[in-house]
């Protein structure tokens, strides 16, 4: 049975994910450091939004996959209390979105902090959610027919 509050990646999805959360890392340093360069704009004015959807979907994969990368480790046994990996994001995610605020290129705001908070708490549910899928195939594959 797939142990729905903590399920343990494989070994091989295990390494996926310490692999794209690698990726992932990259690629946030690799906007961060352009964006506080001023290589990045810090609107686009026929694309409405763009800057909460991209603290999101790039905040939020990085919550995620940190969660997958640390095997969904909990806090506490509970449901509905968020893991290890996705509270270590939301720090950090807090910390970046504050220090911001010291920089004059950039800014910060509480919707890019509810945009960041919402993206992990989603996307790292989402990858639970394969990661649970993984095992009850790999399960089914292991009983005998």
């Amino acid at each position: 049975m797939v142990d729905a509050i903590a399920p343990r990646p494989p070994p091989a999805l295990l390494r996926r994910y310490r692999l794209a959360l690698a990726t992932q890392i990259a690629l946030i340093g690799l906007i961060d450091l352009g964006a506080y360069t001023g290589h990045i704009p810090t609107q686009i004015y026929w694309l409405p939004y763009y800057d909460t959807v991209m603290h999101f979907l790039l905040v939020g994969v990085f919550g995620g996959l940190l969660d997958g990368a640390l095997a969904h480790r909990a806090i506490v046994r509970v449901p509905f209390v968020p893991r290890v990996g996705p509270g270590i994001a939301m720090v950090l995610a807090g910390t970046e979105e504050y220090l911001q605020r010291l920089s004059p290129r950039r800014s910060s705001n509480w919707s890019d902090l509810a945009a960041n908070f919402t993206g992990i708490l989603v996307c790292s549910w989402l990858l639970k959610r394969v990661t649970m899928a993984h095992l009850t195939r790999l399960e089914a594959k292991a009983r005998p027919a």
